[in-house]
């Protein structure tokens, strides 16, 4: 028969040094945790905590590929003297020809 807890005790044993908040959430969140709702309580079953240990240890621990970081793309500098100051000749303003 395997060794079951329930969430509080697994929190005083410091097996897998997480708070009754942290286990709560886990279980909640996280399908492959070893729990179950008997008698209107969660048990964990503690002889399946290793294998779920490993199992996250080896899913946070593969290497990934670095992602480039996502920034907002430029856009191209546009002139708008003209909407501001109107009548404003760049020509003339550059030193260029005049007409």
């Amino acid at each position: 028969m395997p060794q079951m807890m329930t969430i509080n005790e697994l929190a005083e044993s410091n097996i897998i040094r997480m708070r009754h908040t942290k286990i709560r959430r886990t279980i909640k969140s996280d399908p492959d945790f070893p729990a179950y709702f008997i008698g209107g309580k969660w048990q964990i079953d503690v002889e399946q905590l290793p294998d779920w240990i490993e199992k996250r240890r080896a899913h946070h621990s593969r290497p990934t590929a670095e992602k480039p970081r996502r920034s907002r793309p430029q856009k191209p500098v546009e002139m708008v003297h003209n909407v501001f100051t109107p009548g404003w000749d760049r020509a003339r303003q550059m030193g260029g020809a005049s007409n």
